[in-house]
């Protein structure tokens, strides 16, 4: 009796451990199977004391009640905090999450989570004094150093004006050059946060003006009595931005300009045909697609924008003005390995007219429109094609230094960041009018050099480089955006 109850016992034993072993095994099965989800059951911010809520999540790639995996969870924050730095309304953007509770449902774990966004917004109004040397660039300036061309004067800007990413300006300039205007810009009219609109009007009077070019380096009008050149204008803007990173603007311009008689006199060709006074509207169109990861100086993503410009219509009596032009740019920008990152730039400008006038023949010299190696020249065209290159190191990574003596954290943290950068550039201006003063038009045109770049907050960047053309000519500039 013994034996057989221990037999038994045994038996019910290795029964018990056989269903045990399968529904653990079962389980274990059921545990690799189930799914994590997150539901952003709240969207919670800080620091923004100025900016509106609507303004924040019209940036965001998420919003309440949305069902994400984790990793869709992680890349919707990351995308989002680049999205918000680059509305330039913020120095710090920090965004995590937080999980509350949560519940299984048909073999889903549903995580209950909570998103936090904290802010450092930036300093918004900038009563500006203006001590200006009338110069196409510094480095223009720096090889004169002359501080007879000086204007001067005050901006009021407005940034993220009631806390709706608007912004308002005025422009006070006197002494050398004048200027006096405002600018009013609203991204968003619309509930949904997709049409803005906007304008200027503003009066600008030069006592210096730019008659011609000559070896690639322009001859001034100065006239210290009058103007050779006065310019009324206004203009209207309709903006539309649906998603994140495409954005549409419908553009229209009334121009009145005034020129001096002495203007042509000195060139006969500076506006065609000759008259002291021009009016004349300008519309265009501009479509601008943004992947890039930040604004101010991109190292990931991809930008291309287009505009269709004409400058003239039929509907003002004697209007003589009629040009139409392309212009476009196409940049791409890829991390290599860590700290190590490439880009590359496209932009070309297209003419479809027969104007031959002096004033509208601009192409290379002017922005980021220059080969490097040629930034002291202006080579004036209908046409241009331009190629830009970078190899970038980042030498420093970003750092922060905490300024514990200045009591507002809108200052008192600056981040920092240095990369050493190799370029080499090449470009080509076809002009089929100015060209026999100008020998760098009609040309192919190659640059290479070496430069190290300075980035902090609110967009500073400062590059110093060491360049060489084809033209066995060596120079040093100092420039104040990204290259590409």
């Amino acid at each position: 009796m013994c034996k057989i109850g221990n037999r038994k016992m045994l038996r019910n034993y290795l029964f018990y451990f056989f269903v045990f072993f399968i529904l653990n095994s079962s389980f274990a099965l059921n545990d690799n199977t189930i799914k994590k989800k997150f539901i952003i059951k709240s969207i919670e911010t800080e620091g923004n004391r100025i900016t509106r809520e609507h303004i924040i999540q019209r940036e965001l790639t998420f919003t309440i009640d949305d069902t994400l995996t984790l990793d869709i969870l992680e890349n919707s924050i990351s995308q989002s905090k680049k999205n918000l730095l680059n509305t330039l309304l913020f120095n710090f953007v920090d965004i995590s999450y937080a999980i509350s509770d949560s519940i299984i449902v048909n073999q889903e774990i549903i995580y209950n989570t909570k998103i936090n966004i904290s802010f450092t917004e930036r300093w918004y109004t900038w009563p500006i004094p203006l001590f200006m040397i009338e110069e196409r660039n510094f480095n223009d300036w720096w090889e004169t150093k002359s501080m007879e061309k000086l204007s001067y004067g005050i901006i009021i800007k407005r940034d993220n004006f009631r806390g709706r990413k608007e912004e308002l300006s005025l422009v006070f300039k006197t002494g050398y050059n004048e200027q006096y205007g405002i600018k009013y810009e609203i991204p968003y009219i619309n509930k949904s946060q997709t049409i803005g609109m906007g304008g200027t009007v503003s009066l600008k009077r030069n006592h210096s003006l730019p008659v011609t070019t000559e070896n690639h380096n322009h001859f001034f009008l100065t006239i210290d009595d009058s103007y050779p050149i006065e310019n009324i204008y206004f203009n209207y803007q309709l903006t539309h931005r649906k998603g994140i990173h495409n954005f549409h603007r419908y553009h229209i311009q009334y121009d009145e300009v005034t020129f001096s008689d002495t203007v042509f006199a000195i060139n006969s060709d500076f506006i065609n045909p000759i008259h002291n006074k021009y009016k004349y509207f300008t519309m265009s169109y501009y479509f601008k697609s943004d992947y890039r990861n930040f604004r101010s100086y991109p190292l990931t993503g991809y930008y291309f924008d287009c505009e269709i410009k004409k400058q003239g219509f039929d509907i003002i009596k004697n209007n003589s003005v009629s040009l139409l032009s392309i212009t476009s740019n196409y940049r791409k920008f890829w991390e290599l390995f860590p700290q190590l990152y490439y880009a590359v730039g496209l932009t070309g400008k297209l003419r479809m007219d027969s104007d031959r006038s002096y004033y509208f023949n601009r192409a290379m010299g002017f922005g980021r429109n220059y080969v490097r190696g040629y930034e002291s020249y202006i080579i004036d065209g209908q046409n241009f094609f331009l190629l830009k290159s970078n190899f970038k190191y980042n030498i420093i990574p970003e750092k922060v230094i905490n300024l514990n003596f200045i009591k507002t954290e809108k200052f008192n943290k600056i981040p920092y960041a240095f990369y050493i950068n190799f370029f080499t550039d090449a470009g080509y201006v076809s002009d089929k009018y100015f060209a026999d003063n100008n020998n760098l038009s009609n040309k192919w045109l190659w640059g290479y050099g070496i430069g190290l770049d300075f980035i902090s907050y609110y967009d500073i960047v400062y590059r110093f480089e060491v360049s060489r053309n084809i033209e066995n000519e060596f120079g040093f500039t100092i420039q104040f955006m990204a290259p590409i």
